[in-house]
């Protein structure tokens, strides 16, 4: 018996024209790994994207940092400024003091 059963024969079709690419199936495969690629290449230009904002974002944080440290510091060297204007005011005046204690011991002995 040389007749092939008609199911068996479908399937040997079926078989073969999926393994055979026609120009449709190579245009949606090519689509398809265009599609694939852009979609790879919209996540890495995303990573960047999210990459550059972070750095800008601790750029930022950085610099809020550094005029922060520069406010304390500038605070800080005027209250040491100050300080030492008081200590300065401070000697000034015990030389004074002292300028008029001697001054008044010289009266003194000078009136007796």
């Amino acid at each position: 018996h040389t007749h092939t059963h008609p199911h068996k024969f479908f399937f040997f079709f079926s078989q073969q024209t999926e393994r055979t690419p026609n120009k449709n199936t190579k245009g949606m495969a090519f689509t398809a790994r265009n599609q694939e690629r852009v979609r790879q290449q919209q996540r890495q230009q995303e990573f960047v994207r999210e990459d550059q904002l972070r750095r800008l974002q601790q750029e930022n944080v950085l610099a809020a940092n550094q005029a922060s440290d520069y406010r304390v510091e500038t605070k800080r060297r005027m209250r040491l400024v100050a300080q030492q204007q008081q200590e300065l005011e401070m000697v000034r005046q015990m030389e004074e003091q002292a300028t008029q204690r001697r001054a008044r011991e010289l009266e003194q002995q000078q009136q007796q």
